[in-house]
């Protein structure tokens, strides 16, 4: 053979090494095991290609060939659970692997390795979650005086309306009293105290409890404005507009006394009051530059739309 036609035999090689690389670039799914096979002994054939024609003519450079298959490589190390899944498993892997000649250093064969060593470092990094949970947990459980402080007004509400809900009047009533021993100039523990002796048929212990609870208030509207709230945990809608209905004649631009009967109207099923209440609160939330009622008024009348009933009138003040 002359050395022109070795010339055209090394060129020919090389662009067949080039073609084996083009296949395997365009299978860019291997989702099958037909398209998984075809990948690995594409990247196997390639390399032992590249391999063969630098020791036979190391004249040639290749490392365009070699850095695209470095890609390649990496390409299969990344998908390697994907590849592992297609070709049926790792049984069914490790077969088909010992079909080739397969080297230690072989990359593109390293697919098990690849996978193990990506569950080690899941599992690292779920320990290092585990163990800064537990630490914050640590942290809160000591600083929870501090993060958490104790609240008998609050705490004492939450455990009646459990109570309540459970339908037992005396226990919700024995966990005001117990907010009461604690904060006993509460409005909001005495307001909700007069409406549990109210529901319980106390009518003058309840009388007594709202005018302990007045003592206590900033003003008239301070008083029906915190008992409507309470009213509203324990479903009495017409207590409520009747509070908030107080307070509008005595103070008709409040956007609170507004926002409150719409509660009382929606909870009675009278989404059209309700429409028109909601609106005149955002309304006057807006005007007094109450940004976080006016948001919440908008969006509640934005849920009251989906009932399709749109105010034609003011609501009643």
């Amino acid at each position: 053979m002359g050395k022109l036609q070795q010339q055209v035999a090394v060129l020919s090689r090389a662009d067949q090494l080039r073609l084996r690389i083009d296949h395997a670039e365009k299978i860019l799914r291997f989702d099958t095991p037909d398209a998984a096979r075809d990948l690995l002994a594409t990247l196997h054939e390639a390399h032992r290609m590249a391999d063969q024609l630098q020791r036979e003519s190391p004249q040639i450079d290749l490392r365009p060939e070699r850095a695209r298959l470095s890609g390649l490589d990496d390409r299969a190390l990344r998908n390697a659970k994907s590849l592992v899944k297609a070709l049926g498993g790792m049984a069914a892997f490790e077969q088909f692997r010992q079909q080739f000649d397969a080297q230690p250093d072989d990359r593109w064969w390293q697919l098990d390795a690849k996978i193990a060593l990506d569950r080690r470092r899941l599992l690292q990094r779920l320990l290092t979650v585990g163990v800064a949970l537990a630490a914050l947990g640590v942290v809160v459980f000591l600083a929870r005086d501090v993060l958490f402080p104790y609240n008998p007004v609050s705490d004492a509400v939450s455990n009646a309306g459990a109570r309540f809900d459970a339908g037992d009047l005396p226990a919700a009533l024995a966990e005001i009293e117990a907010g009461l021993n604690a904060a006993p100039d509460s409005m909001e523990l005495l307001a909700w105290k007069g409406i549990l002796l109210r529901l319980m048929g106390n009518t003058d212990a309840s009388e007594q409890a709202f005018n302990q609870a007045r003592q206590y208030a900033r003003d008239e509207v301070d008083f029906y404005l915190t008992r409507a709230q309470a009213y509203i945990r324990v479903g009495r809608y017409d207590d409520v507009i009747a509070d908030a209905d107080v307070v509008l004649a005595i103070a008709p631009n409040s956007a609170d006394a507004y926002y409150l009967r719409a509660t009382g109207y929606e909870g009675k099923g009278d989404v059209y009051q309700a429409m028109l209440n909601v609106d005149r609160a955002a309304q006057l939330a807006q005007e007094a530059g109450n940004d976080a009622l006016y948001a919440l008024a908008r969006y509640r009348y934005a849920m009251l739309m989906q009932a399709n009933i749109l105010p034609t009138a003011a609501p009643t003040p």
